[in-house]
């Protein structure tokens, strides 16, 4: 098992590799790249691939509420 970033294997293998190890189009794999997506690529002893994204929790901002 082999865990890499995303863009480091589009490097190393290919955008469209990856996108046919991930099952997802090469749009989807540029357009993460693109917006800064922290992926890791996780090669399997078999040959699949699975991904992992890391991303902050919560994921999206704590509204305050009013006189808090």
């Amino acid at each position: 098992m082999n865990k890499t970033l995303l863009p480091e294997l589009v490097e190393r293998i290919g955008q469209t590799a990856v996108a046919k190890g991930l099952d997802v189009s090469a749009p989807a794999i540029a357009k993460a790249m693109k917006t800064g997506r922290v992926i890791f690529v996780i090669e399997n002893d078999d040959g699949t691939m699975s991904g992992e994204e890391v991303r902050p929790f919560p994921s999206r901002p704590v509204l305050h509420r009013a006189g808090t």
